[in-house]
Order: structure tokens, then sequence, then C-alpha cells
């Protein structure tokens, strides 16, 4: 959340890498830490913040099929979070790229603010996985004055 507050990725991820196992990838300038110690496949990669300053983007490779656990996750994290985050919406569609997204959003709106989490499940249209060693999502995280 500090980096859609003005935070600098590389400020935040460097603080934070001992403790989380970040690594930087300097030729995309992304970070990413292991999801699990013993499969070095599972991570989550933190993209840099794009021309949208306010989103915080993330890829999220995990075991094959089991984004049960990193939904529930989600929900839970989001039922606990100030303003509480309420599942709002989840849409399926076969992309124009080709690839099929689960997308699953947990918003809160009011007057002044909006804030959101959104975890999309990317597979083929089959629902075969796009890569044989990991399935993957994308996680965004998004905070908004209004008017």
């Amino acid at each position: 959340m500090p980096l859609v507050r003005g935070g600098n990725l590389d400020d935040i991820a460097k603080a934070n890498s001992a403790t989380l196992g970040l690594k930087k990838n300097r030729r995309d300038n992304t970070w990413t830490m292991p999801l699990d110690p013993t499969n070095k496949d599972y991570t989550l990669t933190i993209q840099p913040t794009g021309s949208n300053k306010d989103v915080c983007r993330a890829e999220v490779h995990y075991a094959l099929n089991e984004d049960k656990p990193l939904v529930s996750a989600i929900n839970i994290w989001s039922f606990l979070h100030q303003p509480e985050l309420i599942l709002q919406a989840n849409y399926v569609a076969v992309d124009p790229d080709g690839v099929k997204r689960v997308r699953k959003s947990w918003e809160h709106f009011d007057a002044a603010n909006s804030t959101a989490v959104n975890f999309s499940t990317w597979t083929k249209p089959d629902d075969s996985s796009l890569n044989p060693k990991y399935s993957t999502g994308e996680l965004f995280y998004q905070e908004r004055k209004l008017g």
C-alpha cells in the first residue's frame, strides 16, 4: 500500500528485502519474492509503477490450479482491511490475446474515496495452465480520491 501512497518501489523493496526475500530484476525493474521456499517457480513479482500512480500491480506464479487458497487469503485480508473491501465482481472472459481471465474484485466506495483489490487468474481457454510448472495470476491494488 505504501507504493500507491507515493512510495518508491526500490526504497520499499530494499527496506523489506531481507524479511521477504525480495530480489530485483534489473532488466525490467521488478522485484520478486518467493511464495514457497521449496519451489522457485512460485513467486510474486511486483511491477514498477506505471502511468497510473494509484495502482500497484503484481504477477503471481503459484501451484498448478491452486488459486482457491490465494482467493481465500485475499478475501480474509479484504474483510480485515480498513475500510472493509466487499467482493463486488466475478468476471470470466477470453480476451483478444487468447488468454482466459477470471477476475475477482473486492471494493470500497464512499463519497470521497475508492479502494479496490483485484485478482485475476490466467489460463488457456480450455482452463489448462499457461505454463506447465505453475499457474499464473495478476494482483492489483488501487486507492483513488474521487471528485
